[in-house]
């Protein structure tokens, strides 16, 4: 079969990362002959990344609205192309659908990871979604009412007309139930949760920026999104005693702005309503907190591994988490959400965990106090859990192939 994995829109990052290593497993199944991968011009600055003769990388022109630019020169209207291209799914989807014919013209069926934000393609053809979460659609503060309802729109679309929808968890198919009704019954489970990369490939190196930090510390790698939950981490931080001694290294989109302080706090809600937290409860900068920002994906997976604990406070995830993922395969012990997907997620695992309940930053501080007073056992248990059986990228592309076979039957 020849696949067309439809990416107009992406996420880099850990999104970029998942699709190269699912397109590469898929294209190394028997019953594949061509994946054209699909996605935004200037994603993979190195070809080689895909070094199969069976993917063919196309590369879709932007229109100006979809570019991270400013107009006419004026500052802060970055903003308000986001805004526009939020507004107008459908202009933009006129041009994309010319891209699309010309894509899938000899194709069989498409595929497609992130159908968020995007309008479903007119076609004959099979189409294969993946609804990796339901987090636009459960955090309305994200978007704005307005957007969100739209999202909601195109998300039905995509329920409605798809050949076969997979979820990535089951906690993730519950909460389409809940919001699309029983046409997300039927929905195929196919987990993600693994570690994004081979562990031949993972850089054990130490990262530069360790010279700059505390040898001791706790992570969290997570962009300022609302549903990562800085805030009542903030707050448990703040009141958590052995702060000093193992400060919280902070890194993701956003997170650099939490470097200002007061008065001149930054402009958007997300970031001041975390830099006020800061303020108010009197934590202090590059002493109890480290705010990183954006991290290269060698240099995050190098600060996980040298950390002494992750933590994942968030409040909702897919199929569960990358960093926690990669923190155990590392020997690095977590503090996580009680939430169902992570239950999900960390079944599969042998480590213990200090749960937590992430609306709580009491029940976070606690956790935080237990876990400490009782690290080597957390430790120990994380480090024999380094030899857990994990499932492949080729596993995960099997499930997917199966899936493929039965859309074109």
């Amino acid at each position: 079969m020849k696949i067309l994995i439809w990416n107009p829109y992406l996420s880099l990052g850990g999104g970029l990362r998942l699709l190269i290593k699912l397109t590469e497993a898929i294209s190394c199944q028997a019953d594949v002959k061509l994946v054209r991968l699909a996605l935004p011009s200037g994603c993979i600055n190195n070809p080689e990344m895909l070094n199969n003769k069976k993917v063919e990388i196309l590369e879709l022109n932007q229109f100006w609205l979809e570019k991270h630019q400013i107009i006419l020169g004026i500052k802060g209207t970055i903003r308000i192309k986001s805004l526009l291209r939020r507004l107008l799914p459908q202009f933009l989807a006129q041009g994309k659908q010319k891209q699309f014919q010309n894509a899938v013209a000899d194709c069989d069926l498409i595929y497609c990871p992130w159908p968020h934000r995007l309008t479903f393609p007119l076609t004959d053809k099979p189409v294969i979604c993946t609804f990796q979460d339901a987090t636009l659609l459960e955090f309305p503060e994200i978007l704005g009412g307005q957007v969100s309802y739209l999202e909601w729109q195109l998300s039905k679309v995509w329920m409605e007309k798809s050949t076969r929808i997979v979820v990535s968890s089951n906690s993730t198919k519950e909460k389409l139930i809940k919001q699309f009704g029983k046409i997300c019954q039927k929905a195929d489970l196919i987990h993600h949760a693994i570690l994004p990369e081979t562990q031949q490939n993972l850089p054990l190196d130490c990262s530069k920026l360790l010279d700059n930090l505390p040898k001791k510390y706790v992570i969290f790698p997570a962009n300022i999104t609302t549903h990562k939950n800085h805030y009542n981490l903030l707050i448990a931080w703040s009141r958590f005693q052995r702060r000093k001694e193992f400060p919280l290294i902070l890194l993701g989109n956003g997170i650099q702005d939490l470097n200002y302080s007061n008065p001149y706090f930054p402009e958007y809600w997300s970031a001041a309503r975390l830099t006020g937290v800061i303020y108010r409860t009197n934590l202090i900068l590059r002493e109890d907190i480290y705010a990183l920002g954006y991290v290269d994906d060698a240099d995050v997976i190098s600060l996980i591994s040298q950390a002494t604990a992750l933590i994942m406070p968030t409040l909702a995830e897919g199929g569960g988490s990358f960093p926690v993922e990669e923190a155990l395969t590392f020997g690095v012990p977590v503090l996580c959400s009680n939430i169902p997907v992570m239950q999900e997620h960390l079944s599969y695992r042998s480590a213990k965990i200090a749960w937590f309940d992430p609306d709580c930053p009491s029940s976070i501080v606690e956790a935080l106090n237990t876990f400490f007073e009782n690290y080597a056992e957390y430790k120990q248990s994380a480090i024999k859990g380094m030899t857990d059986p994990r499932p492949s990228w080729d596993d995960i592309a099997s499930q997917y192939v199966k899936v493929f076979n039965e859309a074109l039957n």
